[in-house]
């Protein structure tokens, strides 16, 4: 694996998980990171069963992730092979509770685990690495 995308997974600050909803639309989902990940090969998020991601993925098992930090603005997309645990440990959750205690909040957790199809890195040269002309682009 890439050393500089592995030091963008390890520095990132969130996840935005697109999916392809019943409609046939993009559908952004911003994530805190995964309770577990192997580099960029796997990784498993906990969400609640009854979820929009779990609709969506009714329908399309693709999806992307893409890791990103703002200083410098540079992201990693991966696009995946999305796969849904059937059923979710009772000790493995309570260990990722302990490391994410927001985790506890859902009512019905479920592992959604992705594996690696190809993966892409993006950097943002045309932007200023002032976070205000971003804000300043993106505030309509």
């Amino acid at each position: 694996m890439s050393k500089s995308i592995e030091d963008l997974l390890r520095v990132s600050q969130g996840v935005i998980l697109t999916t392809i909803d019943r409609m046939g639309f993009p559908r952004n989902q911003l994530f805190s990171l995964p309770v577990y990940r192997n580099h960029y090969y796997s990784m498993l998020f906990i969400v609640e069963e009854q979820s929009a991601l779990i609709q969506s993925l009714g329908k399309n098992c693709r999806a992307t992730v893409c890791f990103f930090t703002t200083n410098p603005f540079k992201a990693v997309y991966i696009k995946r092979i999305i796969t849904m645990q059937e059923e979710l440990k009772e000790t493995e959750f309570q260990e990722y509770i302990k490391k994410y205690p927001k985790l506890g909040k859902i009512a019905q957790p479920v592992g959604v685990d992705f594996q690696a199809l190809s993966v892409e890195i993006g950097h943002a040269a045309t932007i200023n690495q002032d976070n205000r002309e971003i804000e300043e682009i993106i505030d309509w």
